[in-house]
């Protein structure tokens, strides 16, 4: 018997139309006997596989896509069909919010997967290539991917001081022009497009820059220029200003450092290879002072790192962008090597990166927990242990200043960690680890006393007076005799790193001058607990009658508690 369809009727639904006629027994005018019949599908025979576009050149920052189309047979369901997409031999392994994003559409006789960029960087220039495998053969079709650089412009002096009446230049520098592409600069005043072909307003075309030459200055303004169909056409600005007296640079100046500055004007960034054994640029800004006189702003070393640090971090950001570059243990192990000079030989670039790769690290193994081991857990604590020791507490106070990011994005993404293990935790067990500057525990228990840290071990702890306390009673009344998972952590340094003051995002100042106790409940966070949490600081039983002891609960509801007594305290 044969049984015709549509070709654009979905095989499944036919599938299951044809199952659901047999076990009525008829089909039209045929009967059937639904126990002696038996649908048979087709084996997999791949006629033809294909990528498109086989060659593409775009622009950074630019999205494009390869689409892989296979012809031929497929048996319902096609589970049996795998593919796998690669750039540069790298397989791309997706995460919810990766840069590479993969997806599959199924038709009759023809199955697609689609290869997604949703920006593309110079680095993804190469080959790409999207294998099936099928019965047991594999399939492959590459395609090459270019990725062009961007063109961008450069308006200098960033600030132009001048004295009334006299002249300035400012001039917009264009890099990366690609071949055969007439570019077009575009220039604003105050945020506005004109085109300066006034006596006062001149502009002098240059094969790689254009200069905008200002007469007779009388007012303070805004100039800005861009690229017309590549950049905002005000990208980059630069302000200018008109003083009464003659402006006067900065002066050769030698900072906290050591590293020396030369003579700068005024509205100028200096800018100077960073110190040895790091890599990267050292900024410094000439500010307008009063009456004209330059003065220097403090220099900023945000962008100085160890080398071994940025190759970390660009190892992570591939991660992160879905190539499946190396294993997150592999990556966890080099991080805990790379900050074993932490903390008597760091620098505030590379606590700045070792936070942000915390973050990434934490999102990635939040959405891969089923991959996470009691090895990535031991180490990804080790390392957030190094970059909160003490003596890192002033480029922790540095990086406050510059960019207003504080040690709470390191708690922040243990607190996410935390939350990864406690998913994959088996039933009635715990996880303790215990570093030089904190101790973690993860539990996945039912209903008890929680008394954290409860022992020490190995005699890291120091102050190990400090505790909390939550009854069981409390915790039955929150989730009955259910199991519970409950994350703990104690910070021994914070009290030296976090800033002296925070707001919160209920501009609530917080200041710290004790050990830091976090708790969280994953599974069923609540307002508050009866009989309350009890936290007790005895290390600072002398000093508390003279000051006020403070500490911050980091919970899910991220409520500040502040404690005026010296030993147990009730919170609620």
């Amino acid at each position: 018997m044969t049984i015709m369809m549509n070709q654009l009727t979905n095989e499944e639904t036919v599938y299951s139309s044809l199952l659901s006629k047999i076990s009525e027994g008829k089909i039209g005018d045929l009967s059937i006997n639904s126990k002696r019949s038996v649908i048979t599908q087709n084996d997999h025979k791949i006629d033809h596989l294909s990528l498109s576009p086989e060659v593409v050149s775009v622009l950074e920052r630019d999205p494009v896509e390869f689409t892989c189309t296979l012809n031929g047979m497929f048996p319902i369901p096609d589970a049996n069909l795998r593919v796998t997409w690669s750039l540069n031999n790298y397989k791309i392994k997706s995460l919810e919010h990766s840069r590479l994003q993969t997806s599959v559409s199924k038709h009759l006789h023809q199955w697609q997967s689609t290869l997604h960029f949703r920006l593309t960087r110079l680095k993804d220039t190469g080959m790409v290539k999207c294998a099936v495998e099928s019965g047991g053969e594999v399939f492959s079709a590459t395609g090459h991917l270019r990725v062009l650089v961007k063109p961008t412009v450069l308006l200098v002096p960033a600030m132009l001081v001048v004295k009334k009446y006299e002249d300035g230049v400012l001039s917009c520098h264009i890099y990366n022009i690609p071949e055969h592409i007439r570019v077009e600069v575009t220039w604003c005043k105050d945020g506005i497009i004109f085109s300066p072909f006034s006596d006062a307003e001149q502009v002098r075309r240059f094969p790689d820059h254009e200069e905008l030459h200002l007469t007779s200055l009388t007012s303070n303004h805004v100039y800005s220029c861009g690229l017309h169909r590549f950049t905002d056409p005000c990208a980059t600005t630069s302000m200018v200003r008109v003083t009464e007296r003659e402006p006067v640079p900065c002066k050769p100046d030698t900072d906290e450092k050591g590293m020396f500055w030369n003579t700068t004007a005024v509205g100028d960034m200096a800018v100077v290879p960073c110190p040895p054994g790091t890599i990267g640029m050292v900024t410094r800004k000439c500010q307008d002072g009063p009456r004209g006189i330059g003065i220097w702003k403090p220099a900023s070393y945000r962008h100085c790192m160890k080398e071994t640090f940025l190759k970390l971090a660009r190892k992570i950001q591939d991660l992160k962008d879905g190539l499946d570059v190396e294993s997150v243990t592999m990556i966890l192990e080099e991080f805990s090597n790379v900050t074993e000079s932490l903390p008597e030989d760091s620098n505030m670039g590379d606590i700045m990166a070792s936070t942000h790769m915390l973050v990434d690290i934490s999102d990635i193994t939040a959405e891969r927990a089923d991959e996470v081991t009691e090895r990535q857990s031991e180490l990804f604590v080790d390392v957030v242990s190094k970059i909160l020791d003490d003596d890192t507490s002033e480029n922790w106070k540095q990086m406050y200043e510059e960019t207003g990011e504080s040690a709470s994005m390191v708690m922040s993404s243990l607190t996410t960690f935390s939350k990864t293990i406690s998913r994959t935790l088996p039933e009635n067990q715990s996880l303790v680890i215990e570093k030089e500057n904190l101790v973690l525990k993860v539990s996945k228990q039912p209903v008890d006393n929680v008394v954290f840290p409860k022992q020490v071990t190995k005699n890291k702890t120091r102050n190990v007076s400090t505790f909390l306390f939550i009854s069981k009673l409390a915790l039955q009344k929150e989730f009955g005799d259910e199991i519970v998972e409950i994350s703990t952590v104690l910070y021994k340094s914070l009290a030296k790193i976090l800033p002296d003051v925070e707001l919160d995002k209920t501009n609530v100042a917080t200041e710290i001058n004790t050990q830091v106790l976090s708790i969280d409940f994953p599974s069923k966070p609540k307002l508050s607990l009866d009989p309350p949490i009890e936290f007790t600081f005895e290390h600072i039983a002398e000093r508390v009658e003279r000051m006020l002891g403070k500490v911050v609960i980091d919970s899910m509801i991220h409520h500040q508690v502040f404690i005026p007594r010296r030993t147990a305290t009730s919170l609620t």
